[in-house]
């Protein structure tokens, strides 16, 4: 299910830097289709992006991490009173170590994407909002069909991804759950020191 979540979390986000100005203007719902056949052609046409982890760890990197709203989703994750807590310098290492974790996670799974499929609910909400929620199913040849739903803000350079949930299980409240011993304890400040060497051990796993 985490998979899951992470696969669909990624295609939400991986928008190429030619929709960056017109993504405020359109709808969320098209605004995520058109950035599900941006990453089909993606992988189709090239498929060295998917055998060589350099290639696409770059690529996540630097077309995919752009559309999060990092500090906006280190903050839910976090909460308000650490956040209050935090120095600024914890801050901007906070957002730097969880975007890096997000590419080793995003990497890896976009080197097993097979034949996944999405079909897309009628969008229910205001195309003029400042958020969104588009609803779905991800269809799964070899795997049962799930469904998602995932939050997007829209900001002056288009919109970004804040959270998604898939089958029930909510992106921001199982890290909220993962990191609350490691707040409790060490605020901001640990939960840095916890991500880094987590992304210290990632790195040299993918090292050998």
């Amino acid at each position: 299910m985490i998979k899951k979540m992470i696969l669909l979390f990624w295609v939400l986000t991986s928008i190429s830097f030619a929709h960056a100005e017109t993504a405020v203007k359109i709808s969320p719902d098209v605004f995520v289709q058109n950035v599900l056949q941006d990453i089909i052609t993606s992988l189709k046409s090239d498929p060295a992006l998917v055998q060589s982890h350099e290639k696409l760890s770059t690529y996540v990197d630097t077309k995919v991490m752009t559309n999060f709203d990092i500090a906006f989703m280190a903050r839910q994750i976090v909460g308000q009173q650490a956040f209050a807590a935090a120095t600024e310098s914890n801050l901007t290492h906070l957002n730097d170590e969880l975007k890096l974790f997000y590419v080793h996670m995003f990497t890896k799974t976009l080197s097993e994407f097979k034949d996944q499929t999405f079909k897309f609910s009628p969008f229910e909400g205001s195309p003029e909002a400042d958020d969104a929620t588009v609803n779905g199913q991800l269809l799964d040849p070899s795997d049962e069909t799930v469904s998602f739903n995932f939050r997007l803000n829209r900001t002056p350079t288009g919109w970004k991804v804040v959270n998604i949930s898939v089958g029930g299980i909510d992106l921001i409240k199982t890290y909220q759950s993962n990191f609350k011993s490691i707040l409790r304890d060490g605020g901001v400040a640990k939960l840095v020191d916890e991500l880094h060497k987590k992304n210290l051990a990632l790195a040299a796993i993918k090292s050998k």
